[in-house]
């Protein structure tokens, strides 16, 4: 539940989809609790709760939506159940109900703070500044047919079902043993030396238009024109709604008196503070800054004391200051050195540079940022209304264009196009955005079909894909220059093997490495910290290189050809470095890290597969092979 509602329409869903049939099925053995007969309208039951067709439609429907939107395009319930979405609902369902029944068993209990501070926490909730957006909470209840107790009361199943996976994963540690060893793995570490043979030394000449013409023949499918695709699109954007909205003075001035405890500043000071571990080395520095009458930063500094720390700190407030010293350092005056004061932290010697008084920020100051928010306040509500007859004449049977047209909107419309131009439409969205659309329209095959996304500032984008040209394989002609530079390409790499198989063969009966170096006029280079997880740190650095590398021995040579790059690499491996035993730093942290989550979800599976047995569980086979889903067909 909170993670469709976290991601939204994003690209979580395909990803997790497998991941969730695991959950909801294999994970506690759900696969022979299959049984016929019972009420019609019933598909499972879970202890004391039912699964009914209307509740499983329902929520179904939500997961189908989601679906529709990440690939861009209307998926239909058959096409959906061949890719598992009836078993994900559903067994997300019964998992949902089984955890359900045992926190009410066990007396556990959410309460609103808890589930209000979850909710506002949700990214596809919050608007461009960060704070909860209402609008985009209501729109999504409307997109998904339910109710805001529905959505709280499933939220408080989710922390619940957190918390029960919490209390039985926590605290578990990985036995030192193995994680040493699997981060010995991790962390080996190779040097290694090597020759780089580049194709481009070959100079192919006397090239014949008929081995051009018999390469394009065989490998005609390389050379195509990319598909190019035309769209429309409405932005209804928040903050462009913003730029027109008017805000009077009083307006202003109303919200500033109703929310000016949001705007009061507490004390705050500007300190030099200097720190010794001794009595006798704060009142040596006490007497030389005294005897002097220092007060600037930088001359106090250049002293350079002994066994002294100094530090500045500027605006700071009581809070932000260890209790101890705060409660000291904001009873001293201004523009005076404080006596000696001794805490957990050492010996401090302050001086106070300034001090802003407490007091509610002035209204001319904060004016701009209230009418800003009063802006997008009504923006927000704006871009509700204005969804809402978009919609409705979308339901009407209208299209985007004349939908557009009847309610004031701007539409706008943009030429054939292929997915990874640097186009120099789309000006009006952000990069984010830009991308969504192009991603949404470039996943979609339905023409005139009307779809639509929240944007990551609180607005709506509506499109619809106009025409497609699918991808052509080019004529020789307009090939050919491609033809002939892969052509050359490949004729290249086939010199290059041959000469670099002959080089590496004479370093392995024994020529000198140094010697092929100076030879071949072509340096030796130096790598060193190779890990196995470095694939692809350099350009050279592909799969088979990093393998050959950690497969092979201390001063063994090594060779490889990477087709892509025109390179050929002869390595000599020079050292193996293991880590160091019980050194703990970050990369050991993380190995036990990614461990104990592993051992964790091990747990949880034991945890599912024995709720199971606590639980009885049936499902309705025959009921759910009877299941309408005529009514989601539109």
């Amino acid at each position: 539940m909170l993670n469709s509602m976290r991601k939204g329409i994003s690209s979580w869903f395909i990803k997790i989809l497998l991941a969730l049939l695991i959950i909801s099925f294999g994970l506690w053995g759900i696969g022979d609790i299959f049984i016929s007969g019972g009420n019609k309208s019933v598909l499972a039951k879970v202890g004391k709760y039912n699964i009914d067709q209307r509740d499983f439609l329902k929520e179904y429907s939500i997961n189908l939506e989601n679906l529709s939107q990440q690939l861009g395009r209307k998926i239909l319930p058959d096409e959906a159940n061949s890719i598992g979405l009836l078993s994900q609902t559903l067994g997300t369902m019964i998992t949902s109900l089984m955890y359900k029944q045992i926190t009410e068993e066990y007396g556990m209990s959410i309460n609103n703070s808890t589930v209000k501070k979850e909710i506002t926490s949700i990214p596809s909730f919050k608007d461009s500044t960060g704070s909860f957006n209402k609008f985009a909470f209501e729109r999504y209840l409307n997109l998904t047919g339910q109710t805001e107790e529905e959505v709280i009361d499933k939220i408080k199943n989710d922390i619940a079902k957190r918390q029960i996976f919490l209390s039985v994963s926590s605290g578990f540690s990985t036995p030192k043993e193995i994680v040493q060893k699997i981060y010995n793995f991790r962390e080996e570490k190779r040097k290694i030396s090597f020759i780089e043979l580049s194709n481009k030394v070959y100079n192919i000449k006397n090239i014949n238009e008929s081995d051009l013409i018999s390469y394009y023949e065989k490998n005609n499918k390389s050379f195509l024109s990319p598909e190019l695709r035309s769209f429309s699109y409405i932005n209804i954007s928040p903050k462009e709604i913003a730029k027109e909205v008017k805000v009077s003075k009083n307006l202003i001035l109303e919200k500033y008196n109703q929310g000016k405890s949001l705007y009061f500043k507490p004390e705050q000071r500007s300190i030099i503070q200097i720190i010794a571990n001794s009595k006798d080395d704060i009142l040596n520095a006490s007497n030389i800054i005294n005897s002097k009458k220092l007060k600037i930063y930088e001359e106090i500094k250049n002293l350079n004391l002994p066994n002294i720390n100094y530090n500045k700190l500027e605006n700071i407030s009581w809070n932000e200051l260890p209790k101890e010293l705060a409660d000291f350092i904001f009873n001293l005056n201004v523009d005076e050195w404080s006596q000696p004061h001794k805490s957990s932290l050492g010996w401090h010697l302050i001086y106070t540079i300034k001090l802003n008084p407490e007091g509610t920020i002035p209204l001319e100051i904060v004016e701009n940022k209230i009418k800003e928010e009063i802006q997008m306040d009504k923006a927000y509500d704006a871009i509700y209304k204005i969804s809402n007859q978009l919609e409705d004449q979308l339901a009407s049977g209208k299209n985007l264009r004349n939908a557009s047209n009847i309610i004031g909107v701007k539409i706008t419309d943009i030429p054939l196009l292929e997915y990874n131009s640097k186009t120099v439409f789309l000006k009006d969205l952000s990069l984010e955005t830009k991308n969504k659309l192009l991603s949404n329209v470039f996943n979609s095959n339905q023409i005139n079909f009307v779809q639509s996304f929240d944007t990551e500032e609180g607005g709506i984008i509506y499109y619809t894909l106009n025409k497609i040209k699918p991808i052509e394989t080019k004529s020789f002609k307009n090939a050919k220059e491609e033809v002939l530079k892969e052509w050359k390409f490949k004729e290249q790499n086939k010199l290059l093997k041959v000469d670099g198989n002959k080089y590496f063969n004479e370093i392995k009966n024994g020529y000198s490495f140094e010697k092929l170096s100076e030879n071949l006029n072509i340096k030796i280079n130096h790598l060193g910290d190779l890990k196995r997880t470095d694939i692809n740190k350099l350009d050279y650095l592909n799969k088979e290189i990093i393998e050959k590398i950690f497969l092979g021995k201390k001063n063994q040579y090594i060779s490889s050809l990477n087709e892509k790059e025109g390179k050929f690499l002869i390595i000599k491996i020079i050292d193996i470095k293991s880590p160091l035993n019980n050194q703990i730093n970050d990369d050991y942290v993380r190995t036990k890290q990614s461990l104990d989550t592993s051992y964790s979800n091990d747990l949880v599976i034991l945890l599912n597969k024995s709720l199971r047995k606590k639980i009885n569980i049936q499902i309705y086979n025959k009921n759910i092979e009877k299941i309408n889903f005529s009514g989601l067909i539109n």
